[in-house]
């Protein structure tokens, strides 16, 4: 995967540490152990010394498994996120960012949806993760969104202006308090199929989800089907276009000796991500 996070601008993952920081400071230290052959959590105190242990007879039982399940996943994720930062030799300094103050598809709203993947049958073939999806190209998306570490969920139905619209996943970006949208139409060839999809993008657009800032599209048909890499690609496209969003109109304000070296290796490589990503925004080359 290391030639697909060479197109995501470095800031994102420093930006991405600060909040899983965060996240993981806010949760309890949980460690599990054992005692008289049970297992029991124990919650560790300021000192990491003086600890309590809860057993499964515990009310809290149920409420410290959740905690220790997202606080190993926190945790996993900061391993992967610390590897890339050493990888590429990047400093962890501050970097000035602009949150989502333009519509109301936000952290609050993605909270609120529902994930869909229990309406899936579980006759599907196509599994992962403890999810069945209703094609190879959903499956194959949500293995990418775990791979990039990125929250989401599966087949949600979003309330648009009063109007219910399924969207294949919402993704959420919480450092910069952003939800998006992403759509496989894997039935291009049927007349039908996109006539009835083009209602949906119509609607969705005149209610402010807009194509290539909110809204995300990859296409197939009976013949194709997009494989992982090209699906990495367009993820990994996604991500620099909403990093580079919050990111590049403060990011030129920033000091020379504070500004991070960037990732990218040259311009072409850049002008490669954001046009993929259809992007219009600025973005400072550290290279020069």
């Amino acid at each position: 995967m290391k030639d697909f996070i060479e197109l995501i601008p470095v800031e994102y993952f420093i930006i991405h540490r600060t909040m899983l920081m965060a996240q993981l400071a806010a949760i309890p230290d949980i460690r599990s152990g054992s005692h008289r052959g049970n297992l029991v959590y124990r919650i560790y105190e300021d000192d990491h010394h003086h600890f309590r242990e809860v057993s499964p007879k515990s009310r809290n039982w149920e409420k410290y498994t959740t905690l220790f399940g997202r606080r190993r996943e926190l945790e996993s994720m900061l391993k992967q996120n610390k590897q890339i930062l050493e990888r590429y030799q990047i400093r962890p300094v501050a970097v000035p960012t602009v949150r989502n103050t333009i519509n109301k598809y936000d952290c609050d709203y993605f909270d609120r949806l529902d994930d869909g993947s229990c309406s899936v049958e579980n006759t599907s073939q196509y599994f992962h993760n403890g999810k069945h999806f209703r094609s190879r190209a959903e499956m194959l998306f949500a293995t990418v969104l775990d791979e990039f570490g990125l929250e989401y969920k599966h087949d949600v139905k979003a309330n648009i202006k009063g109007r219910m619209i399924t969207f294949d996943f919402a993704i959420v970006f919480r450092e910069f308090n952003r939800c998006i949208f992403i759509e496989y139409y894997g039935m291009c060839s049927d007349p039908e199929y996109n006539h009835k999809n083009s209602i949906k993008l119509e609607y969705s657009m005149s209610s402010g989800i807009y194509l290539g800032r909110d809204l995300f599209i990859l296409s197939g048909d009976i013949t194709y089907t997009p494989g992982s890499d090209i699906i990495r690609t367009a993820i990994t496209s996604i991500i620099a276009q909403v990093a580079l969003y919050h990111i590049s109109s403060q990011i030129n304000s920033a000091s020379n000796e504070n500004r991070p070296t960037s990732l990218l290796k040259n311009q072409k490589c850049l002008q490669k991500c954001t046009s993929n990503a259809n992007c219009t925004d600025s973005y400072t080359d550290y290279s020069t």
